[in-house]
């Protein structure tokens, strides 16, 4: 299990993230909570972001989530719900393990906005490279 300055670290690493300003909030085990600023640049055309932006974060959880647990995967299959919209300010969201069977894992990532809202629920099939 990596801590979460490991887990900062491996973020930092990764360009498309810190390009982002992605940023690990907390560490627990298995669950990862982390946060993206999103601008006015990132709205569709209603002033709500944009669903890839919120997607993007929650995979990115996705990731992290499992480089937490020691079983770095990627994404094999996801399904994202949007349950609400979000402003500008930050997006949150928080990962949890779910399952790990062999090389495939499940991850449930929650995705909120500044003010608590929830914006959307995303379920993660992975699987670790070989």
């Amino acid at each position: 299990m990596a801590d979460l300055e490991q887990v900062r670290a491996f973020c930092d690493g990764e360009p498309a993230l810190s390009h982002l300003g992605l940023r690990v909030d907390a560490v627990d085990g298995t669950s990862v909570t982390a946060s993206m600023p999103v601008t006015t640049a990132m709205v569709n055309e209603l002033g709500v972001v944009h669903g890839g932006y919120a997607f993007l974060l929650a995979d990115s959880c996705f990731a992290l989530v499992n480089y937490a647990a020691g079983h770095p995967s990627l994404t094999r299959h996801a399904e994202i719900t949007f349950v609400g919209p979000a402003a500008p300010g930050l997006l949150h969201a928080t990962g949890r393990l779910h399952s790990i069977h062999g090389r495939s894992c499940i991850v449930d990532v929650s995705v909120t906005g500044d003010d608590g809202s929830r914006v959307a629920e995303l379920r993660v099939h992975g699987t670790a490279p070989r």
